[in-house]
């Protein structure tokens, strides 16, 4: 289907970013979140009727029960079906990443052949970097993010957070804002609101 015109120059390649995928059925993974409702727009607006749906995992968490109603929100709003799972992330040291297993997990599972596309973007891209190297990745660590590693896909790496949230704005997506990633004691939330902004502002007065 052709890119609708009359959009943004941020939906506009969000939408064309989504029709370079393959074909086939697209299970969206929503979070709730400003990122994952567009890239549940852009599948809806640019794939065939039918061929769309949702996935919102549950971690259990505090503040889950406002993400999940925020994407049963944004299915209802796109008029595509969503399908709930719950997870229990194992205990363990990381926190973070014992819930991010859990969810890729249970994301391939409730997929099924469908091939799970997910919202992440540059910034995220970027956070993941910093984070690999702050551990001692070395030079594998700028690697970040892959777009494609089978059933995942990340359409939107080439675009940015706060583009992406305006767009989702504008189009009036019914989207929360996830509470934990305010917390700067997680490590990717400390890489976020202080070492990049900081990193930022050095390269901005260089130039």
């Amino acid at each position: 289907m052709a890119v609708p015109g009359g959009l943004s120059s941020t939906a506009t390649a969000a939408c064309a970013a989504v029709e370079q995928l393959d074909d086939g059925p697209l299970a969206v993974a929503l979070s709730g979140g400003a990122d994952s409702a567009v890239v549940a727009w852009a599948c809806v607006t640019v794939r065939p009727p039918g061929t769309v749906r949702a996935i919102h995992v549950n971690h259990g968490w505090a503040d889950s029960p406002r993400l999940e109603a925020a994407a049963v929100a944004v299915a209802a709003r796109l008029s595509i079906p969503l399908e709930i799972v719950a997870v229990a992330p194992a205990p363990g040291p990381s926190p973070e990443g014992a819930a991010r297993d859990a969810r890729l997990a249970a994301l391939a599972e409730a997929a099924r052949e469908a091939l799970v596309v997910m919202g992440h973007h540059a910034d995220d891209a970027a956070e993941t970097v910093v984070g690999n190297l702050l551990r001692g990745a070395g030079a594998t660590g700028l690697s970040g993010i892959t777009p494609e590693r089978h059933p995942y896909l990340r359409p939107f790496l080439g675009l940015r957070r706060a583009d992406l949230r305006a767009v989702a704005e504008d189009l009036g997506l019914p989207f929360v804002d996830d509470p934990s990633n305010a917390d700067t004691t997680l490590r990717r939330n400390l890489i976020r609101h202080e070492i990049i902004p900081e990193l930022d502002r050095h390269v901005e007065g260089e130039l």
